[in-house]
């Protein structure tokens, strides 16, 4: 998917024990893109730490706008790539 030109993914090896349900983003598809947590409620959270000046902020809130319409058609995504999924809110 790629939002406001910006390349929205999952690798095929999310860790084992697989990490909870997630997206990276970036201009182009890269190890060091960007990752959002997507709740089970559907909304978004940065990784901690994550964007150090990656993203400009007010890209980054319309890049969160739009994950947040398009969250169960990423969660359901999810599952169906790798059969089970957990939420970063339920570990906390």
């Amino acid at each position: 998917m790629v939002l406001f030109g910006y390349q929205v993914y999952v690798w095929s090896n999310e860790g084992v024990p697989l990490e909870p349900v997630h997206v990276h983003v970036a201009k182009h598809i890269s190890p060091h893109g960007l990752k959002i947590w997507i709740r089970k409620d559907g909304t978004c959270e940065v990784a901690r730490g994550q964007n150090k000046r990656l993203i400009p902020a007010p890209m980054l809130t319309r890049i969160l706008g739009a994950l947040n319409v398009y969250s169960d058609d990423l969660i359901e995504k999810w599952k169906e790539r790798f059969q089970e999924a957990s939420f970063i809110d339920e570990q906390k």
